[in-house]
Formats: structure tokens, C-alpha cells, sequence
């Protein structure tokens, strides 16, 4: 196993241990995978059809500038309020490998994109510092790979209505990925 996963996974094991409370009973347990939503979803988010979820989900994809970056991590945030398919508030794009900057994945440079959207004095939203933090709660990110521990956090942090990925670490690794 190379250190990046295990750091990693490390991370994740003490996230847990910090969420569940510390236990030396089964350290060599692998831990456990399985998707559980923060909350149940609303009826109205139940009424958002799998092939809008389809079609936001190639808009991630869609946000990458080709087609095979080194980090392929592409999100969109969308605002469901509004009839139809939804309207796209912004986009971003893992950038880390560009940039230089380690934070820049996708999910990241999304949210710093619509922050700077939704407060932009000139632009369609022109909202205060405080009403852009509590707007998304109303909106869904997407993305097209499940979220890293950091930008899951960010994500849980802002508060968005919903998180929506295309597929998940456990895939991505059974597929090379590393």
C-alpha cells in the first residue's frame, strides 16, 4: 500500500474513531464503505428524475478542459429551486497539478467559484457575504467521482442541500486509480 493511501486511510480511521468514540477492540477491522445519507431526502428532491441527475452529472464532466487530465475531477452546483432541469449557479475543476495549489480539486475551486459569484456586485446574484453562505443550502453540488475527505468536509461545511457524485473512491481504485 503506497503512503498516500495510507495516510489516507489513516486519516479516515481517526475521523471515525473521533465520530464513534476510540475503541482497541478490532484496529485491523477494514473499515466500512457503505454510503449513508446525512438526511432523508425531501419530497421535492425526490422529484428530481435520474436523468436530470444524469445530465448534471456529464456537466462535471463537461466543466474538465479535455478529456484525460491528470486529475479528472470535474463539479457543478446547481440550483434545483427553479423549474425544469435546474439552472448552473458555477463550475470547477481539480486544478492542484496547474496551480500548485494542493486544494484546488474540483469540489473546492466550485465553491470558491460561487462564492465569488453569488457576492459579485456586478453579476446576475449581487448578494451579501451572509446571504451567499446561507444560499447554499439551497442549491446541489455534483461531481463526477466521490469527494476526498477534504472536500467532503467543505462540502458538509457550506451547507448544500445535496451531494451528488458519479462514482465512488472504491470504484475509482478497482479501476487503477491511486
Amino acid at each position: 500500500m503506497n503512503m498516500r493511501r495510507r495516510v489516507v486511510l489513516g486519516v479516515l480511521a481517526g475521523l471515525l474513531r473521533l465520530g464513534t468514540g476510540h475503541r482497541h477492540d478490532g484496529h485491523l477491522r477494514r473499515l466500512s464503505t457503505e454510503q449513508i445519507p446525512l438526511v432523508e431526502l425531501s419530497q421535492s428532491q425526490k422529484q428530481i428524475n435520474q436523468d436530470i441527475r444524469q445530465y448534471w452529472i456529464r456537466q462535471a464532466n463537461e466543466a474538465l478542459s479535455s478529456p484525460c487530465p491528470f486529475a479528472p475531477f470535474g463539479t457543478v452546483i446547481v440550483n434545483h429551486t427553479v423549474d425544469g432541469r435546474g439552472n448552473i449557479v458555477c463550475t470547477g475543476k481539480n486544478t492542484s497539478h496547474q496551480s500548485g495549489n494542493p486544494m484546488m480539486h474540483g469540489e473546492m475551486a466550485a465553491i470558491a467559484n460561487c462564492s465569488q459569484i453569488l457576492t459579485d456586485s456586478t453579476g446576475p446574484y449581487k448578494m451579501t457575504v451572509a446571504e451567499a453562505l446561507a444560499a447554499f443550502s439551497d442549491l446541489t453540488i455534483y461531481t463526477n467521482a466521490e469527494s476526498c475527505p477534504m472536500c467532503a468536509s467543505a462540502i458538509r461545511w457550506a451547507g448544500f442541500r445535496e451531494y451528488v457524485y458519479g462514482t465512488s473512491i472504491d470504484e475509482l481504485v478497482r479501476r487503477g486509480w491511486d
